[in-house]
């Protein structure tokens, strides 16, 4: 942190880890931990480094993951816990908040592709967890909102360019599913667009998922979003 006084960076962004402030995921906090974060945040304070804090940067208790982790819908009850004792204990200084960092990275990452933890390769756990960290952008929009005095509340995603391999139409069609997939598949629920649908027919596996309430509550209105860019994807 002195360093970035020293270099003129004006802002740090950093996450809190989960497990370090409620080990179990819900129940009885960490003080260490809690007392760790408020060294952190006091010590940007001191030196003029505007803190930003991301709530959730893919580190899931382990004690959750046991019950099913994202794929358990009562992580919509988790995580609004774990938000609000974030916001509790760190609102009164750290003004600046982020949600999630690229849930593209962490769903597709950990419960697609398995090159993530959990490590859960096919497509059953990638829609349930999906659209439970849909309903979680809200979630937590919607705690960090009501806890945080004079809040601004946003987001991250990660998103690439997408590019066709050819003009051939099966290559272009491809193009436009991959886009649904990598780029809209997070954020366009939020915007209230719900899910694209109709360029990745794949994603109506979602609905079995869905209750009544959950078109309305997928949506938040961020303060702003954050948008990562790395590559391109052909």
């Amino acid at each position: 942190i002195e360093l970035m006084k020293r270099m003129n960076i004006p802002a740090s962004r950093f996450s809190i880890a989960w497990s370090r402030v409620l080990p179990e995921g819900t129940g009885t906090s960490n003080q260490k931990g809690i007392d760790f974060y408020n060294r952190v945040i006091d010590k940007c304070l001191k030196e003029g480094v505007e803190p930003w804090i991301t709530c959730y940067h893919w580190d899931l208790p382990q004690a959750l993951q046991n019950k099913g982790g994202w794929t358990n819908r009562d992580i919509l009850g988790w995580f609004e816990e774990y938000v609000a004792l974030c916001a509790k204990n760190f609102g009164d200084r750290v003004k600046n908040w982020m949600v999630f960092n690229e849930p593209m990275a962490f769903v597709g990452g950990g419960y697609l592709l398995g090159i993530h933890a959990p490590g859960i390769f096919g497509f059953k756990s990638f829609y349930q967890a999906t659209h439970h960290a849909t309903l979680c952008h809200g979630v937590g929009g919607r705690v960090l909102k009501s806890a945080v005095k004079d809040g601004n509340i946003g987001t991250t995603f990660s998103c690439s360019p997408i590019d066709a391999k050819s003009d051939h139409p099966l290559d272009m069609k491809a193009a436009v599913r991959a886009d649904a997939l990598m780029n809209r598949l997070f954020i366009e629920p939020v915007l209230g667009l719900g899910y694209p649908k109709k360029e990745l027919s794949a994603l109506r596996k979602i609905e079995k998922h869905m209750k009544p309430e959950d078109e309305a509550n997928m949506k938040f209105d961020f303060d702003f979003i954050g948008v990562q860019n790395y590559s391109r994807l052909v």
